[in-house]
């Protein structure tokens, strides 16, 4: 009796097992499913290609304390609050493009984009070396307000004006993934 008793307890195991390993399959397809959909979400987009613009424009020295430098060395410190402050004021005697387009991102760092597209759309209407990142940049901020019209026509305007190979591919990826929905 002891011998026809052993094998069922076996079976009985294996069983349990290949019910908690189906249990968690379906949870692990569950799960990669809902990360797949963040993924095109338009936070998801966002999240997946969004990077602050680095400081190429004004080097921050130490020792120097005059308004650009602090500006700047708020940027590169991410108090984005302060940079924008001090570029405003910096605006005032200057209508330099590039202080304006740092002084955007400042601002959708800080969460105003609104604000941030306000600005990168005025400059966007100039000639200038950022016309190509205003538009990059408008297109995801757009895309985070779920605004897909405004950001699949601002990535196709930075496809025409980019000659950056990888971030080109970016954004039809973006377009296409917008488009998609």
């Amino acid at each position: 009796m002891e011998k026809k008793k052993g094998p069922k307890g076996k079976s009985t195991l294996r069983r349990a097992i290949l019910i908690i390993i189906g249990i968690l399959l379906l949870a692990a397809s569950i799960i990669g499913y809902n990360l797949e959909k963040t993924k095109k979400s338009p936070e998801g987009i966002f999240a997946a290609h969004y990077e602050v613009y680095p400081n190429v424009y004004h080097p921050v020295t130490v020792g120097n304390s005059d308004l650009m430098t602090r500006a700047f060395a708020a940027y590169e410190n991410k108090n984005f609050k302060e940079a924008a402050e001090l570029l405003e004021e910096r605006i005032a005697t200057s209508s330099a493009i590039p202080l304006k387009f740092y002084q955007a991102i400042a601002y959708g760092e800080m969460g105003n984009l609104p604000l941030a597209i306000k600005n990168l759309e005025n400059i966007r209407r100039f000639d200038s070396p950022y016309i190509a990142e205003s538009y990059w940049y408008l297109g995801l901020y757009y895309t985070k307000l779920g605004n897909k019209d405004a950001a699949v026509k601002r990535l196709q305007e930075f496809y025409e004006h980019s000659d950056n190979p990888e971030r080109k591919k970016e954004a039809a990826d973006i377009i296409h993934t917008l488009q998609g929905d």
